[in-house]
């Protein structure tokens, strides 16, 4: 897969009240998702906005956040979906394990949501279907080495 799929993350925001003092956070992540054949990579970044009121005092501050990267192999994959409706279309993706996707901002309980431009549908189908043939490959090992042997 040449192509990257650009993706956006839902992260809930923060905020919290002390007195009289009042700070609430709001997360923006975007990145970039490539698929090699054998390891989905993910890369992401993003931005913090900081709102702040205390007193009389008002203070607002947009904090970059590090880049960050994932290379997960397709065997540690246990599902990808994708939901393409109208609104809201995003690709699921169900780690092997509870800590395989454990770094990305936005995971629940080993589960990944990467929301998509509409405009980005058919790109996702694609990696989607590489994806899948990639899964059922490296689930049957034994087949490649049977017909390998065969010849």
């Amino acid at each position: 897969m040449d192509a990257p799929l650009p993706f956006t993350l839902r992260v809930p925001g923060k905020d919290t009240v002390s007195g009289a003092d009042v700070s609430s956070t709001t997360y923006r992540f975007h990145g970039l998702l490539h698929f090699d054949g054998a390891s989905l990579h993910l890369e992401w970044t993003g931005t913090a906005d900081i709102d702040e009121v205390a007193g009389a005092d008002v203070r607002s501050e947009t904090v970059a956040l590090p880049a960050e990267s994932l290379a997960l192999p397709v065997h540690r994959i246990r599902s990808v979906v994708l939901h393409t409706g109208w609104w809201r279309p995003h690709l699921e993706l169900n780690g092997g394990d509870l800590h395989a996707l454990a770094i990305v901002p936005s995971e629940q309980r080993g589960r990944v949501r990467l929301y998509l431009s509409r405009g980005d549908r058919e790109l996702a189908r694609q990696v989607v279907d590489s994806l899948h043939e990639a899964m059922v490959s490296a689930s049957r090992p034994e087949a490649g080495e049977a017909s390998q042997g065969a010849s």
